[in-house]
């Protein structure tokens, strides 16, 4: 109790006592119960006629050193109190100065990781600076932005060229480092981690806000972080939530336009892919064999897929022809 802090009914606080192995049955958690409520080292409260709760009395950790002759115990149960309330902070109103300057400060002190999730924000001087300073210092970094397309549907038709332009100035401003990946998400669910941070695997910024009908710096920020030890289910679904926007997202540049259209169209760049190695195998028979076998059955499966289209692209073909004829 002393180190946990647990304020429960006697009902729930007896089936949480249970899963510790010092007390092996329910009479003896009962015993165990009642004779601490007796001695007052727990205390009952009843409050708006709600089941009474059973917690530590506020001196608890003082009154074992007193009985142990011990003063010293008292601080050591402290220290070993088991309390995640500080790992999570409101920093306060995203328009707050506080919130901004400690943002700064969390990336400079940044040691191997930064994820950088926006709509469209643009590249601010203090954020550049310290990504570079962290980029020259080994820390690889992670930057989404949201497609123009995207932020044209959110923001309106005025906003995607803005958006266009803060990609390419990200791209100017950082693009060049080494360990810098910029990419862009065109799907809506991934807004929600827009203005978040996270640092390191362990720290995480989250601002409150709704993506569709509020500007970012309309939200509250909060803060947490994994200690040693811990992996925070919050930390950890912020992770995996970024880290799944990060797989959807594009790559800047002629690459970029070339890994979409390779995703869109798959059964026909895996055909090509492996009808272009069974080619280059050339004399390794039973390899060329395999080789072409696949290659045949997913150019097959894209053609089924897109047999529409190829029907109408070859009608189209022979209307030009027959006009050409005539």
């Amino acid at each position: 109790m002393t180190t946990r802090g647990y304020a429960r009914p006697k009902s729930d606080l007896l089936q949480i006592l249970a899963q510790y192995p010092v007390l092996d049955s329910d009479a003896a958690l009962e015993l165990a119960l009642h004779r601490l409520l007796e001695r007052n080292w727990l205390c009952s409260t009843v409050q708006d006629g709600a089941e009474p709760l059973i917690h530590q009395d506020p001196d608890l950790r003082t009154l074992i050193a007193e009985k142990l002759n011990d003063p010293g115990v008292a601080d050591a149960l402290r220290s070993i109190r088991s309390d995640t309330e500080p790992l999570v902070e409101v920093v306060g109103p995203m328009k707050d100065a506080h919130v901004y300057r400690s943002f700064i400060a969390i990336l400079r002190a940044a040691q191997a990781t930064i994820f950088l999730p926006m709509l469209a924000t643009p590249p601010y001087a203090d954020v550049v600076d310290a990504l570079i300073d962290r980029a020259k210092a080994g820390v690889r970094i992670r930057i989404l932005l949201a497609a123009p397309n995207l932020v044209e549907a959110v923001r309106g038709a005025h906003m995607a060229q803005l958006a266009a332009e803060r990609i390419q100035d990200w791209q100017r401003r950082v693009g060049a480092f080494e360990t810098i990946d910029i990419r862009t998400y065109s799907r809506a669910a991934t807004m929600r981690f827009a203005s978040w941070l996270l640092v390191d695997g362990v720290k995480c910024r989250i601002d409150i806000y709704d993506p569709r009908h509020q500007r970012s710096l309309e939200g509250v920020m909060l803060e947490t972080v994994s200690p040693p030890g811990l992996d925070l289910n919050l930390v950890s679904l912020v992770t995996d939530g970024l880290e799944h926007a990060w797989m959807n997202a594009l790559p800047l540049g002629f690459w970029g336009r070339v890994f979409k259209q390779a995703r869109l169209h798959w059964p026909a760049t895996t055909g090509i892919v492996t009808l272009g190695i069974a080619m280059f195998l050339g004399s390794v028979q039973v390899a060329q064999n395999y080789m072409f076998g696949v290659s045949s059955s997913l150019v097959a499966t894209a053609i089924i897929r897109y047999r529409h289209s190829i029907a109408s692209g070859l009608r189209s073909l022979a209307n030009r022809i027959g006009d050409e004829d005539g």
